[in-house]
């Protein structure tokens, strides 16, 4: 999947914020639309509730940095929750696994959730790996398997339409991880915009 060529920069707390400015609905037909929206049937009440509280969609991940000034960059931004969409919540890095994340974000807070049917599944992760990137083949494989895991992503829409909610997983870089996938589709259901933190400059 090409990254997006038309991104703007804000700043905000010290925090550099890249805003995905791609076109909501680009390359999408009428009978690709129709199985991604909602199952309940509630996406306009969604999208109401969104615009009533200008709810935010982020998504982060902590490669390079430490747990205190990943938390730093999600108070900067008023994450309300950090939604974890890694398929293993296990890190090497000190503070970022499942129990010990979740812990930290209380004490600051923050609402923490797990859901490891959006992460990446082992078949994929291994191509990934073979590959040395993620191609855009498996990310098309990846939506694939996204779009199957029905009852996972309503949760995560429902969510991020109340609450300023961010996407976690490892990579700097959104454009090499899943979680922009999730992110778009996201968006296709409630209209929110997504802004992908990157902690280049932190507020101590």
């Amino acid at each position: 999947m090409a990254d997006c060529e038309n991104r703007g920069t804000i700043h905000r707390s010290g925090c550099t914020l890249f805003r995905d400015q791609t076109p909501r609905f680009s390359m999408l037909t009428a009978n690709s639309l129709i199985p991604r929206l909602p199952p309940t049937g509630n996406w306009l009440n969604l999208c109401l509730v969104s615009r009533r509280r200008k709810i935010s969609l982020f998504t982060a991940g902590y490669e390079g940095l430490s747990l205190p000034d990943f938390l730093r960059q999600l108070k900067a931004a008023s994450v309300e929750v950090l939604f974890d969409i890694r398929y293993r919540p296990q890190s090497r890095k000190p503070g970022f696994s499942k129990n010990k994340l979740a812990a930290a974000c209380k004490r600051r807070g923050i609402r923490y959730l797990h859901d490891p049917k959006l992460g990446t599944p082992p078949d994929q992760m291994a191509a990934m790996k073979e590959a040395g990137e993620y191609t855009p083949q498996i990310f098309k494989r990846y939506r694939r398997f996204l779009l199957k895991q029905v009852e996972s992503l309503q949760t995560v829409v429902d969510v991020a339409s109340k609450e300023n909610t961010c996407l976690l997983c490892y990579e700097r870089d959104y454009s090499t991880c899943h979680r922009k996938i999730v992110a778009e589709e996201i968006t296709l259901r409630t209209g929110l915009p997504v802004t992908h933190l990157r902690a280049e400059e932190i507020v101590r």
